[in-house]
């Protein structure tokens, strides 16, 4: 007795009969010509013509059909909605002896009849495919025009419902009450500096809606649709039907300090777990010009270490001094100088994210070789010049926007190691040098600061000075910060 194996499947699209009504029928005609199911494959949600995904239990049911079986569908276009795929069918029912069934009908494929009329019925359900195709773009064209949306609503809005039936209304989007504050909050933490990490934390353990993931979080409030904006084909067309939850000028913003961050620093917030020290991976050996790491000195203090041992030095009175010269500088600093809402270093942004984008583009059509070596080489040669040209005006604006000058001093105390790092990366340039007797010749003095060292820190000429007139000497111990250079970098972004 022949086995029946039945396929049941349904789309998006089309809900006019569910997944188990198709089986429950299915099941029905295998039971009216006594046909036992050997299986049932199903396939929700998934569309069968040529734009949709591949649809693993079909994939799964090919495989799995043996000769004698038949494969029981619901109608025709439940098998397929594409002529190729029907083709494809056609050759496995006639090379393992299949029949198919669909509407009550039993096919034999291997029949011309049979496979005449099975053939026009594969067309009907392409045509019927192209023609529910071509509605939907066209109701997403005719909706991009008006500005109403065609999508699912974004975080922080909802679809509106109608007051008297209950019914969610076509493109209507309205306010989410509890999501909204929280939309707007994590903008504002954004700007402020804070990490991808921290913010997500904050929406994942303060309940509601939030992204799965830190990249989820960036692409939810950079996206167009929250300024009100509608979009179609990945440009934005007009503004919409609906209220913005942040003004296009402040996502905007937010766009360009991302962009900006990821320019200077390679990632938005820094990967990872908390630093434990103030300039591990900051200050450089002076001999190689080598990041410190971070070491373990006696007694198991921190320490920084040339990579290369050229030198491993006590942290503590590095970090102080370092700290003591950062909130020096830092108020002798004019905030409006570095606002990162300066229109010439936000255009100076945009304009580098530009040209970025114009080198991919050259990239891969040189890639698929529309252009020659020669040509370009000349190209990017060209667009990499402009973008050293633009970097130290861009660079300004994301090195300094998350540096509060005005609040860093009476903050200090209380910021995260990660907070201060940020500071000094963005403030300082600290070099230290190793601690050798021959340092002594090449340090100034610490009284005139022009001449080499001779002893307890001075020149020749101020050690004899001071000690004719009988003035104290400074000690004679040589400081844990001794060789430490500390070199501000607002000065050469100010211009």
């Amino acid at each position: 007795m022949p086995e029946a194996v039945i396929y049941a499947r349904v789309s998006k699209m089309s809900k006019s009969i569910s997944i188990d009504d198709q089986e429950r029928e299915c099941r029905e005609t295998c039971a009216r010509n006594d046909w036992p199911v050997r299986q049932v494959f199903r396939d929700d949600g998934i569309s069968a013509s040529r734009y949709g995904a591949t649809r693993p239990a079909w994939v799964a049911l090919k495989d799995y059909l043996d000769p004698g079986n038949i494969l029981v569908v619901w109608e025709a276009s439940r098998a397929g909605r594409d002529l190729e795929e029907y083709v494809a069918l056609r050759s496995i029912c006639v090379e393992r002896d299949v029949r198919l069934s669909y509407s009550g009908r039993l096919m034999d494929l291997s029949k011309g009849d049979d496979r005449f009329i099975s053939g026009l019925d594969a067309l009907v359900a392409e045509r019927e495919s192209e023609i529910i195709r071509e509605r939907v773009l066209r109701g997403r064209r005719s909706a991009a025009a008006d500005g109403r949306p065609t999508y699912r609503a974004p975080w922080g809005y909802r679809r509106r419902v109608d007051p008297v039936t209950g019914i969610a209304i076509p493109g209507a989007w309205e306010f989410d009450p509890e999501e909204v504050p929280r939309v707007r909050e994590a903008v504002r933490r954004y700007l402020r500096g804070d990490s991808q990490g921290s913010i997500l934390r904050w929406l994942q353990e303060g309940g509601g809606t939030a992204p799965r993931t830190a990249t989820g979080l960036q692409r939810a409030l950079t996206r167009p649709s929250i300024s009100g904006l509608r979009v179609h084909h990945g440009k934005v067309v007009r503004e919409g039907t609906w209220e913005p939850i942040i003004s296009e000028e402040v996502r905007q913003q937010l766009v360009d300090h991302i962009n900006g961050m990821k320019r200077v620093y390679g990632h938005v917030s820094p990967p990872g777990p908390e630093p434990r020290t103030l300039l591990g991976g900051i200050a450089r050996c002076g001999v190689c010009d080598a990041p410190l790491d971070t070491k373990r000195y006696r007694k198991g203090a921190a320490a920084y270490g040339c990579p290369e041992g050229h030198l491993v030095r006590k942290a503590e009175p590095i970090d102080r001094l370092v700290e003591d010269e950062l909130l020096e500088l830092a108020t002798s600093i004019d905030p409006s100088k570095y606002n990162s809402d300066d229109p010439a270093v936000a255009e100076a942004s945009r304009e580098m994210a530009k040209i970025e984008g114009e080198l991919d583009d050259w990239i891969a059509a040189a890639g698929r070789r529309e252009i020659s070596r020669v040509a370009f080489v000349k190209i990017e040669k060209d667009l990499r010049a402009r973008l050293e040209d633009l970097r130290p005006r861009a660079i300004a604006k994301a090195r300094f926007q998350n540096v509060n000058f005005e609040q860093l001093a009476e903050r200090w105390s209380d910021a995260t190691i990660r907070q201060k790092r940020d500071a000094v990366r963005a403030l300082l340039s600290v070099v230290i040098q190793p601690r050798r007797h021959d340092q002594k010749g090449k340090l100034p003095c610490s009284r005139c600061g022009k001449t080499p060292r001779y002893a307890r820190t001075l020149c020749h000429n101020c050690y004899m000075y001071l000690w004719r007139r009988g003035e104290p000497l400074p000690d004679g111990r040589r400081s844990h910060a001794d060789g430490v250079i500390v070199t501000p970098l607002f000065e050469g972004n100010a211009k």
